[in-house]
């Protein structure tokens, strides 16, 4: 089990070796690279974690959702490896980076 200061020292490449079925994508939209993580067949899913957290705060419910979701997990911007612009943190901008992703 990965606690959350133990998260912190990993990649996301390392991490996602812990979830089968799922990869690590980026996006270039509204501006700005999202990070986001998708897995399995059928209707989209969306997650998006809230601050501060990232993509891993599902990792124990993903596995569960994929059997009838195709999940995509969001870091939004400023949080995990999405880019941190100084600017656009209001709900409507970040509302198009989503989405913009989807």
């Amino acid at each position: 089990m990965i606690t959350k200061e133990m998260y912190m020292q990993y990649s996301d490449e390392e991490l996602i070796k812990l979830l089968p079925n799922f990869n690590n994508h980026f996006i270039n939209v509204n501006g700005i690279q999202l990070h986001y993580v998708i897995g399995g067949q059928g209707d989209p899913l969306v997650l998006i974690p809230g601050y501060p957290e990232t993509w891993w705060a599902y990792n124990k419910v993903m596995p569960i959702l994929i059997k009838k979701y195709r999940v995509i997990v969001i870091d939004i911007r400023g949080m995990g490896s999405s880019d941190k612009p100084f600017e656009g943190y209001d709900k409507r901008n970040m509302a198009k980076d989503v989405f913009e992703l989807v």
